[in-house]
C-alpha cells in the first residue's frame, strides 16, 4: 500500500531530531544464514553522544549535507537511503533537505549510521503527520540494517534474528559509562568475514534476565563474540580495557564490531574521576555518558 499525495499532510515544514549512540552489553553470533546474514542475540542500550538531524520539506529530491567532511551524501549513506525508502513507501512526491551534525564517531561500533537512519524515518513520519504505523517503520528499518530497528525503539532492548525481533528490557539500575574511541574505524564487514563461528559462544545456552535491577547483573552479562576478532588485529582494544579496569571500571567490553571500548562504573563520581585521570591519545576520544531510558 502506498500513500497518495492527498494523504500526506505535513504537520510542519521542518523538524529537529536527536540520534543517540549505542553500546552492546551482550552480543552473541549464533550462525550464518543462507542469505549471508548472521543470526544474533544482542542486548543494546542507548548512550551519548548524539548526532543531530534537521529536516526541512522542500524541493523535489533528497538533499543531504553533513558537518563532517568525507561523509558520503548519496546512496552510500544510511540516512539518505532511509529518506528514499520512506518516500517510496508512502508515495511522497516532494523533496526533503537533511542536515546532519555528526558527533558519533564513524566506524566505531556505536551505531551512528543506523541511528541516523532511524532518526530520519521517525522524523519524516512525524513531520508528515504519521502516515506509517510503528510496525511499518520497523519493516523499513529492517531493510536498512541490523541495528536500525533497535534505534526506532530506543532505550534498552534485546535484539534477535538479524536484529529485527526486539524485546524491550527493564534495566532499572543506572549505568555510568566511560566510552573510549581510538580515532580510527574498523569495518564491520571485515570483522564478520574474519569471524570463526566455531570459536563463538553461539552454541552455548545463556539466558539474559528480563529484569536487570542490580549492577552485578549488568556486569555478569557483558560479552561480545566479535571482540576477539578485532582485538587480535588491534592490540589497542585490550590495552584500553586494561586501563579502564585499572581506573576502577568493574566491567569492560568492546562495543559491536569495535574498535570502541567502554567501562562500566557503579557510581557516577567514580566514572568522572577516572575520566580526569586518563589522558587519551591525540586522535582518541574519551567521554562520560549515562545509559539512556529512551532514544528521543
Amino acid at each position: 500500500m502506498a500513500f497518495g499525495r492527498r494523504n500526506l499532510k505535513p504537520a510542519s515544514r521542518s523538524i529537529k531530531w536527536s540520534c543517540p549512540a549505542k553500546v552492546n552489553l551482550h552480543l552473541r553470533i549464533l550462525h550464518r544464514r543462507q542469505d549471508g546474514y548472521h543470526e544474533l542475540v544482542s542486548l543494546m542500550q542507548c548512550v551519548g553522544p548524539f548526532d543531530e538531524l534537521e529536516l526541512e520539506l522542500g524541493g523535489s529530491n533528497i538533499e543531504l549535507s553533513c558537518s563532517q567532511p568525507g561523509v558520503p551524501l548519496g546512496e552510500e549513506n544510511l540516512a539518505y537511503r532511509a529518506a528514499k525508502l520512506f518516500r517510496e513507501r508512502t508515495g511522497m512526491t516532494g523533496g526533503v533537505r537533511i542536515r546532519l551534525q555528526k558527533r558519533i564517531p564513524m566506524g566505531a561500533g556505536l551505531g551512528g549510521g543506523s541511528s541516523d537512519a532511524a532518526g530520519v524515518l521517525r522524523a519524516m513520519n512525524k513531520i508528515l503527520g504519521n502516515p506509517l504505523k510503528h510496525e511499518l517503520l520497523l519493516e523499513l528499518a529492517a531493510r536498512l540494517g541490523a541495528d536500525v530497528p533497535f534505534f526506532l525503539l530506543g532505550g534498552t532492548a534485546l535484539a534477535k534474528g538479524i536484529g529485527e525481533r526486539l524485546e524491550p528490557m527493564c534495566l532499572s539500575v543506572p549505568l555510568y559509562y566511560l566510552v573510549w574511541f581510538p580515532g580510527w574505524p574498523v569495518s564491520t564487514k571485515w570483522v564478520y568475514e574474519n569471524l570463526d563461528l566455531g570459536l563463538t559462544s553461539g552454541s552455548k545456552e545463556f539466558t539474559i534476565p528480563q529484569l536487570i535491577d542490580r549492577f552485578e547483573d549488568a556486569i555478569a552479562i557483558l560479552h561480545n563474540d566479535l571482540e576477539t576478532v578485532t582485538a587480535r588485529h588491534y592490540p589497542w582494544v585490550e590495552q584500553a580495557k586494561a586501563r579502564l579496569r585499572d581506573e576502577g571500571a568493574e566491567g569492560v567490553l568492546m562495543s559491536g564490531s569495535g574498535p570502541t571500548v567502554f567501562g562500566l562504573f557503579r557510581q557516577e563520581r567514580d566514572a568522572k574521576r577516572a575520566l580526569e585521570r586518563i589522558s587519551p591519545g591525540k586522535e582518541e576520544l574519551l567521554w562520560f555518558t549515562r545509559g539512556l531510558a529512551s532514544s528521543q
